[in-house]
């Protein structure tokens, strides 16, 4: 794996990327007909009121990311990521 593609982390919890904080979400399982795909995530995840990402996350001002697990999107401010628009 190279080395873009590691996570790196802050806090021992939460992955920085872009405007981002990433939180591993372990436990977290969803059903394949829930996951979704777009420009910036290889899989994501809607509950409603948050925004789960996981496997390569692109964006052209940043390094490629790879999250091994379901990660729950937060903004820089800690508040959760209802969507993705």
């Amino acid at each position: 794996m190279t080395q873009a593609l590691l996570e790196p982390r802050v806090d021992k919890m939460y992955v920085p990327y872009a405007d981002w904080l990433l939180l591993p979400m372990p436990m977290l399982t969803v059903p394949d007909s829930e996951v979704s795909r777009n420009s910036v995530a290889q899989f994501a995840y809607n509950d409603g009121s948050r925004v789960y990402l996981r496997g390569m996350i692109r964006h052209p001002e940043h390094k490629t990311l790879y999250l091994r697990g379901w990660h729950q999107v937060f903004t820089q401010a800690r508040k959760p990521l209802a969507t993705m628009d």
